[in-house]
């Protein structure tokens, strides 16, 4: 699996290892990958903030079609919710 080259600057010590993979069989699986990652960082910091938080803020990705993106981070969204709402 091959992973996002990282930039000189970055800091793992601070930052934490790389861990987006870059390649995938077709574009479906890179958006739901995209998708939980971003729903999973939206949970984290509505959880932090008290407030729900749009994953969609944290689409910053060059690579990022957020026309493409956004249904299957409401989809993925929508199911992390029932789950939640399960335990």
């Amino acid at each position: 699996m091959k992973l996002n080259d990282l930039s000189a600057n970055y800091d793992t010590g601070r930052l934490g290892p790389q861990k987006r993979r870059t390649e995938f069989e077709s574009l479906e699986q890179k958006l739901f990958y995209d998708a939980r990652e971003l729903v999973g960082i939206s949970l984290k910091q509505s959880d932090k903030l008290k407030t729900p938080v749009n994953p969609m803020l944290f689409a910053r990705r060059i690579d990022d079609n957020n026309e493409e993106l956004e249904p299957v981070v409401n989809i993925t969204l929508i199911a992390a919710i029932k789950i939640i709402a399960e335990q």
